[in-house]
């Protein structure tokens, strides 16, 4: 995935963290009593330095070595961001954790047979009984029901007068075992472009999944609103508890 470590230096402004999404974590993190958060993906850190401002003991896993460095970059020598996956954080860093994030389609990345289930028990280790867990992923129900991709093309200023073009799409020819997600961002002297495997979890199957680990169902959302999940939601947001 040598693609992200290309975008990195463009990933903030790609993705940015919108106030709703921010406003939701807060709320259900400080209602769940935690203190110390794992970042699980943190990409270039934006989450963990939002962490660290509202007061949380944050750490960050992160597989990509140009993002893990931006992360520390960002958030200091304070905020630990181990350049690990998801299957090997246990032996990355030090629970228990009270809470642990695992958004933007982190779960949809882990396609190799048995990542996922490998990723999640993992995961689970370094969660303190009655840990929350916040998921989110595409909507992958509605993906994969309307048979296509719907992200609008994104233009961004280069910031030396040029125009960056980002695009994103999805090749259905696995599906729905698998969906090739084809990402590019080009622009003045800039042409990356490159499909990953994304394994399309359906709300039920990211739910077995989850209860496989040990996580008990708490709350499931289909936007960072915090409106109830239906299978039109642009997103699937589930918040569960480990429970043993």
């Amino acid at each position: 995935m040598d693609i992200y470590g290309r975008l990195a230096p463009h990933y903030d402004r790609l993705f940015p963290v919108s106030e709703a999404q921010a406003a939701f974590l807060r709320a259900r993190l400080a209602a769940a009593g935690a203190r110390r958060v794992l970042d699980a993906g943190c990409g270039t850190g934006r989450h963990l330095e939002l962490l660290a401002g509202w007061g949380f003991a944050a750490a960050g896993l992160e597989p990509d070595p140009a993002m893990a460095a931006l992360a520390r970059a960002r958030v200091g020598a304070g905020t630990p961001v181990a350049m690990a996956g998801m299957e090997t954080a246990a032996a990355a860093l030090t629970g228990p954790f009270d809470a642990a994030l695992c958004l933007g389609n982190t779960l949809a990345h882990l396609a190799a047979p048995g990542a996922l289930a490998g990723g999640l028990a993992a995961l689970a280790t370094l969660l303190a009984p009655g840990g929350l867990l916040i998921v989110q992923t595409v909507n992958f129900d509605r993906v994969l029901a309307a048979g296509r991709a719907d992200f609008p093309e994104r233009r961004l200023d280069d910031g030396a007068g040029g125009t960056l073009v980002f695009r994103r799409d999805y090749d259905f020819a696995a599906a729905p075992a698998r969906l090739g997600f084809r990402l590019s961002l080009s622009g003045p002297g800039l042409d990356l472009a490159d499909t990953i495997d994304l394994l399309p979890l359906r709300r039920a199957e990211l739910e077995a999944a989850l209860a496989a680990a040990g996580f008990a169902p708490r709350e499931a959302c289909g936007d960072w609103d915090g409106s109830a999940w239906q299978e039109t939601a642009p997103a699937t947001l589930l918040l569960a508890t480990f429970s043993r």
